[in-house]
């Protein structure tokens, strides 16, 4: 199947139902005004928050660097992060490979190398929209066999990527300690779960990657990549019926906030008081 072909069948496809026999199809798109994945008129919720609010509420970024004895200096951010996403999308988009000095870069070509993966597409919407989930595969790749594997990068993390000591995650990975790198795996099932539904049925699927690329000690870039453990997928219907119950929850809390007046929804109301000045009628200010 030609290069076109497959962004074709895969960009911009998400299922609407949760059911694994259920192949529908709707639109999802990426707006970049509002910086999410929508749905037609919908916006998705982020799918790497809305993990962290289910499973991981209690996790602390603090309480993790506490746990390391000298953490480095903060060297890359986002932008840092942004670049190698662009990269990495040429590549899979021209099919040739960039001419960079980029050590990440070198890194992840090494690692996708020593598993003969060819970079397909990148950067690619998916999502449920019964969970209002999505979120973006960061690389999709094809191996020798012609089969597609998945793969989230992550950068950085250099002295505290397998930190636990916070305990573990919520039911019902409740026996799985609660990490970076688990937290990553957690993002990476799925991620997955998003795109195995919406694949095209002729698609032969390998299987998913972390690829965790960072500075070691002695100060080189270097890599890891590890297979996502398949005890995740004994958890996929308990875990999805989790997430649904979030989302009505978050959509009750919500509508209790506005009820009750939130400080955004008081703020509103003053900048527009300000505006019209002090003269509002009663109908106005049902309507703020």
């Amino acid at each position: 199947m030609a290069k076109e072909e497959i962004k074709s069948c895969i960009l911009f496809r998400c299922i609407s139902d949760t059911s694994p026999h259920d192949h529908s199809i709707c639109l999802a798109s990426w707006d970049d005004e509002r910086r999410v994945i929508c749905f037609g008129e919908e916006w998705a919720r982020g799918l790497t928050k809305t993990l962290d609010a289910e499973f991981a509420p209690q996790f602390s970024f603090s309480v993790a660097l506490k746990q390391v004895a000298d953490v480095k200096a903060k060297k890359h951010g986002r932008s840092h992060g942004n670049k190698i996403d662009k990269i990495l999308s040429d590549w899979a988009n021209s099919g040739i490979k960039p001419k960079t000095d980029n050590l990440y870069f070198l890194a992840i070509t090494k690692a996708l190398e020593s598993l003969c993966l060819i970079p397909i597409s990148a950067q690619i919407p998916v999502g449920c929209l019964h969970l209002r989930l999505a979120t973006k595969i960061d690389l999709l790749c094809q191996n020798l066999k012609g089969q597609y594997c998945l793969i989230e990068l992550k950068c950085g993390f250099d002295d505290y990527w397998d930190i636990c000591g916070q305990g573990n995650f919520n039911a019902p990975f409740d026996h799985i300690p609660m990490s970076f790198r688990n937290k990553s795996f957690l993002q990476l099932f799925m991620t997955t779960y998003f795109y195995l539904h919406n694949k095209p049925d002729d698609f032969s699927f390998d299987s998913s990657y972390v690829l965790h690329v960072f500075e070691n000690k002695q100060g080189e870039i270097t890599h890891t990549i590890e297979e996502l453990p398949s005890l995740f997928w004994n958890l996929l219907k308990s875990s999805v019926e989790l997430l649904e119950e979030h989302k009505f929850q978050n959509k009750q809390f919500r509508q209790q906030q506005l009820r009750k007046g939130t400080r955004r929804t008081k703020y509103q109301y003053e900048s527009k008081k300000r505006k019209l000045g002090d003269n509002l009628s009663s109908e106005q200010q049902r309507d703020l």
